[in-house]
């Protein structure tokens, strides 16, 4: 123990000991700003050990390579007192002077010397996370660090390490031990004895004897500092930070702070300065000892690690198995969809596809990934999980389609391969999947199985500090109240950062600030925690630091990571304390750049909706035909062409409702061209219209825009002709460069991406290399083609670079069109199982009071849960019938089962009955929340009076028999009391002619105007002012940048009338809920045109449609009659006491 390590003479000095903001809630300092800063002063290097993780590692890696300084890679971790999987703890006195703490780990500061070094220190950071005290903190051990020793360098920690922390307290006999088996384990060679000095008089008076004490044993020192930022004027934003963990603010003396100073990233010189002992001087130089000790690089280099199913034996022998057993699957897939000839064989048109997309998947070696995702695919659909038809680009390739991987077949569509893989792109493209929501997760478990838990782990992100959020902290922590942070993050518009507020964007935000400092409660409070600084320059100084810093660790919502090699060693994880899952430290980008596949395993909603409907409707999937298996006068086109889209997959708003009224759709084609038209860009130049107006002859078709050339018109009409003219998709424009100015499949999808990101140098080179290619006769391939004018070759080129801005992928329009019409098509033949679906899978109260209505018209009935006739989900007992499920209600969910199943065949005959038959069947009590909201809900309507049941429910549940009292809810009481639990109300609207009366007399006097019924607005005028009452049926709101808007429907009884609510408007109407009774003053909207309808002879004809608006110039919500009302004379005492105790008490 006694022999010296060999000294290398350096000098200079590298911080050793930092935490950026990966130190989640306790350091605050950026990666980029830290390797700015070490430049600036002349370090060489640059650290990063953070607490417990080693998410700022690859940010950390890339400043230094950039800025061309050595990083230096590693993280102080928790080092269990005892063993990892036991724990002890001690007593001890807190440094400080905190008083006693129980301590059940310790500070140890590791970094990788080399490769193997950093493979141990991912190892050691994982095999934490299955260790963790108290659910956070992830422990090594002595054990754990002798495993894992090789190419690690040790440094001993900060105060709270196992050497400083046993000397400050005086015990050195212990801090030798300690030291001496970190030594055992690292090798007097890469162990370090840390030394700080920070004003703390604990670790001051210490310094010398640790130094001393290590000579003794042959063990050299560093001095570090424990770096939390990188200036030393943000110690104050660190305080702030640090307060936000412990959720207190500045201003409480009481609250928990860093003892001493220097936390920031210090000079050469400031170091020395702290200690002008000879020891303290060598320590300062043995820092760019260590870092000369450290590989320039120790990340591994980066290579494609692709896993790839098992492949069957029977390949082999071939030279390439993947490749073989690639192309018998697709021919396998080719045979079963109809591909191939009558005789077998393949068509031309297919083998020539199929050979020029396998020669790219072989060049860029995505065998192995299409087999690895076609497995899975294969694999859900096999057990019954919807997959849907594709997303993105993956829709533009044959051998995906043949491999069961998208739904849409390339030739029949017009996609385009080198849109989802350019011959020229470097790495895998993205083939992101839909499966059922709430079954994706066995996809997941699939993965894991077949592959093993280290090589399948969730993809982790990381919540950040945002701008607005940021400043709201700032106030907060300098105690400017809500109301003041509220008008402040109000003027600053979506997607804008603090930076750009200096600039026009943030004029109207620069004098909101102005104003804090004229508010005298801000100036007091600030000036309580930052007397050198105004208000409005201490919201800035702290929302600046804090802005884009991480605070929480997050789950990917659907990104999986499936790697061939153990993840163990390679990349750092975490595990997931509510689903026990592993999860990367690093984000998606991060491990792609190592070669690692990520997948998405995206859950999509209307395909649980879409199973759901076909459970209930009887019928199978493949029983669903696609939309050119169908007539054009089949129910679905006519259900479409009326604006009947509510609840239909991207076809639900109201302004895509009156487009399918216009369009009138009638092929997959136009639902197609629906999903890519309807968005603001096509929208905002009228395309949407024009497109619907050709479609249906209002227009006709021209190009003489660009040309009068009948052959440059033949070729135009060849790409522009599906579509009217119009270039609605990003592959019209890739085939317009191809045979109009001949481009090579890398140089149509380069056009797609200059126009599509705007990068002006790229558009004009692009350009005019389209004007170039246009004017000949060949291709660039040499083959021949029509050369147009350069005239026409500007003009066309000016139209593709407008419409590049806007025009939208058409392989994800096409797979998203497919689920479209399904969706569409159940609608239309199976209303109530589809409602019921819908039901069943939508908790949005706007969307739920939609389907109600709709189901209403169809002359469907939608019941309230039934503990007798329903079920724990929702039922459909006939075609009329829809019966809510148990399960549906808020608080009642797994008893929902319990109720089913032991419910006797005669059904229950009060809510005591229920309870006993539940107690019976589980064992347990019937849940007091669970019985309520039953009640709430309606689901016990049949043993009595609902709120009547609501005020004895806990009596109920508690085994008591109470007699029910003989207490009501009013109409709009009860509906509001439903909503609460179910998300919507049952039954009639709430609101009677006898309410309505009401709400005219009362408001109309209010207002001075006179209050009319819904049905006088069916005969109102455009322009027309009318003052309406009606029961709000559904709410929907919207913002953006510039504006807000509410939008309402009213109904009474069989009238609706949709109402807009702007501006100031809308703020009034913040707070109205579904339900209520509101009077709306406002001006009436008109709008007609015409569309396609079919008539009773079958033939279609144009008939004109007036949709109607309500412009909300005012909106007042309307108080009704007493919220309980006397059913019977006189309650039962017992009863009494239930109300009171839920403090329901009867109006009368």
């Amino acid at each position: 123990m006694t022999e010296t390590p060999t000294r290398t003479p350096v000098e200079g000095y590298v911080a050793l000991h930092v935490h950026t903001s990966g130190s989640l809630l306790d350091g605050i300092g950026q990666p980029e700003d830290y390797v700015a800063r070490a430049v600036e002063l002349g370090q060489k290097a640059m650290s990063v050990t953070d607490h417990g993780s080693l998410i700022a590692v690859p940010a950390m890696r890339k400043a230094c390579m950039e800025a061309g300084i050595k990083p230096i890679l590693g993280q102080e971790f928790y080092l269990a007192i005892g063993s990892r999987f036991d724990p002890g703890e001690t007593r001890a006195d807190a440094l400080g002077g905190e008083g006693q703490k129980t301590k059940f780990y310790e500070h140890i500061t590791l970094v990788a010397q080399t490769p193997a070094g950093w493979r141990n220190i991912v190892r050691m950071t994982n095999e934490s996370w299955k260790t963790t005290t108290r659910n956070k903190y992830p422990l090594i051990d002595y054990e754990l660090m002798d495993e894992c020793s090789e190419g690690v360098i040790c440094l001993t920690g900060c105060l709270g390490g196992p050497v400083l922390s046993q000397a400050a307290r005086g015990r050195m006999d212990l801090a030798e031990e300690r030291l001496r088996d970190l030594v055992d384990i690292f090798t007097p060679e890469r162990t370090f004895v840390e030394v700080m000095h920070h004003d703390i008089p604990e670790e001051d008076a210490v310094v010398y004897d640790v130094m001393m004490m290590a000579a003794s044993n042959g063990i050299r020192c560093v001095a570090t500092a424990d770096c939390h930022y990188v200036h030393p004027q943000q110690s104050d934003v660190h305080e702030a930070w640090l307060a936000k963990q412990r959720r207190v603010k500045l201003a409480d003396k009481d609250r928990w702070t860093f003892h001493g100073s220097g936390y920031y990233l210090q000079s050469e010189d400031e170091v020395r300065a702290l200690d002008k002992s000879s020891a303290w001087q060598q320590a300062v130089s043995n820092t760019a000892v260590v870092a000369s000790m450290i590989d320039d690089d120790v990340l591994p280099s980066p290579k494609m690690r692709l896993p790839v199913p098992p492949v069957p034996e029977r390949y082999s022998s071939s030279p390439e198995p993947e490749t073989a057993w690639l192309m018998d699957l697709v021919l396998e897939g080719a045979r079963e969809k109809g591909l191939l000839n009558p005789d077998g064989s393949m068509p031309p048109e297919v083998a020539d596809r199929l050979n020029s997309e396998l020669i790219v998947f072989r060049r860029l070696g995505m065998v192995g990934y299409a087999l690895l995702v076609g497995e899975f695919i294969k694999w859900a659909k096999s057990r019954g999980i919807i997959v849907g038809p594709g997303r993105g680009s993956a829709a533009g390739s044959l051998i995906l389609y043949c491999l069961g991987i998208t739904g849409v077949n390339p030739l029949e569509e017009g996609t385009l391969f080198e849109r989802f893989l350019d011959p020229e792109r470097e790495g895998m493209p993205d083939v992101d999947t839909d499966f059922e929501r709430g079954r994706r997760d066995e996809v997941y478990r699939h993965l894991v199985e077949l592959y093993g838990d280290s090589n399948v782990v969730r993809l982790g992100t990381l919540q950040v500090s945002k701008t607005k959020a940021s400043i709201k902290t700032a106030c907060s922590q300098l105690g400017i109240s809500d109301t003041m942070a509220n008008k402040l993050t109000k003027t600053i518009p979506d997607g804008v950062c603090l930076a750009d507020l200096d600039g026009e964007a943030g004029e109207q935000f620069r004098m909101v600030l102005e104003a804090i400092d004229s508010d005298l409660r801000s100036v007091i409070a600030v000036a309580s925690v930052m007397q050198d600084r105004k208000p409005s320059e201490a919201v800035i100084h702290l929302a600046r630091s804090l802005e884009s810093v991480p605070f929480a660790w997050s789950t990917h919502a659907c990104g999986v990571i499936v790697s061939p090699d153990d993840l163990m060693d390679l990349v750092p994880m975490r595990v997931d304390k509510d689903t026990g899952e592993w999860v990367t430290q690093w984000d998606g980008p991060t491990c792609e750049a190592m070669g690692l596949v990520k997948i998405d395993l995206l859950g999509l909603r209307n395909l649980d909706v879409i199973s759901h409907t076909c459970a209930y409707a009887g019928i199978d999937l493949d029983s669903i035909p696609s939309g050119r298996d169908v007539d054009e006068k089949d129910a679905v086109w006519q259900m479409l062409a009326r604006g009947d889209t509510a609840s239909v997959f991207q076809l639900e708003s109201g302004g895509m409702a009156d487009l399918c009224t216009r369009l009138s759709p009638r092929s997959p084609d136009d639902l197609t061209a629906l999903g890519a038209l309807y968005r603001p860009g096509p929208m905002g130049t009228g395309m949407h219209l024009e497109y619907a107006d050709r479609r249906n002859g209002r227009e006709r078709v021209s190009y003489s825009s660009y040309t009068s050339d009948p052959r440059e018109i033949e070729v135009l009409d060849s790409v522009l002709g599906p579509t009217y003219g119009v270039a609605a998709y990003q592959e019209t424009l890739m085939k317009l460069g191809g045979v109009v100015a001949g481009f090579s499949a890398s140089d149509t999808n380069l056009l797609r991406k200059a126009v599509a990101k705007k990068k002006a140098d790229l558009i004009a080179k692009t350009g005019k290399a389209f004007v170039e290619g246009a004017v000949k006769d060949v291709d660039s391939r040499g083959n021949p083609k029509v050369a147009f004018s350069r005239e026409t070759a500007m003009r066309l080129w000016a139209a593709i670079e407008s419409a590049g801005r806007y025009a939208f992928n058409l392989s994800h329009a096409v797979a998203y069109g497919r689920i479209t019409f399904t969706t569409a098509w159940l609608k239309a033949h199976y209303p109530a199982a589809y409602g019921a679906g819908t039901l069943a899978e939508t908790d949005d109260e706007a969307r739920r009071g939609a389907v109600m209505r709709w189901l209403v018209a169809r002359g469907v009935q939608v019941l309230a849960p039934d503990v007798n006739r329903g079920q724990a989900d929702t039922s459909v007992p006939d075609e009329s019938t829809i019966i809510l499920g148990l399960g549906e209600i808020k608080d009642v969910g797994a008893p929902a089962a319990g109720i089913v199943a032991a419910r006797p065949e005669g059904g229950y005959t009060s809510v005591a009955h229920l309870c006993a038959c539940y107690r019976e069947h589980t064992g347990s009590k019937m849940p007091a929340r669970a019985l309520e909201a039953m009640a709430k809900a309606g689901a016990l309507d049949a043993f009595g009076p609902r709120a009547a049941t609501v005020a004895c429910a806990r009596a109920l549940a508690a085994g008591d028999d109470p007699e029910l009292p003989g207490i009501e809810y009013d109409p709009y009481t009860r509906a509001l009391v439903q909503r609460s639990v179910l998300g919507t109300a049952t039954g009639q609207d709430v609101m009677s002619l006898e309410q309505v009366e009401q709400a005219v007399l009362r408001t109309g006097v209010e207002m001075d105007e006179r209050v009319s019924r819904l049905a006088t607005s069916e005969d109102a005028e455009s322009g027309e002012i009318l003052v309406v009452a009606g029961v709000i049926a559904s709410k929907e709101t919207k913002t953006s940048e510039t504006w807000r808007l509410a939008s309402l429907v009213l109904a009474d009884g069989p009238h609706r009338l949709e109402v807009t609510c702007w501006r100031k408007v809308h703020d009034k109407a913040a707070t109205l809920i579904p339900g209520q009774v509101v009077v709306v003053r406002g001006r009436m909207k008109s709008e007609s045109f015409m569309t396609t309808s079919q008539g009773a002879d079958g033939e279609d004809s144009q008939v004109e449609v007036t949709r109607s608006v309500l412009n909300a110039l005012d909106v007042r919500a309307v108080g009704l009659s007493p919220a309980l009302v006397r059913t019977e004379p006189e309650p039962r005492e017992s009863a009494m006491g239930a109300l009171k105790a839920i403090g329901c008490i009867p109006a009368w």
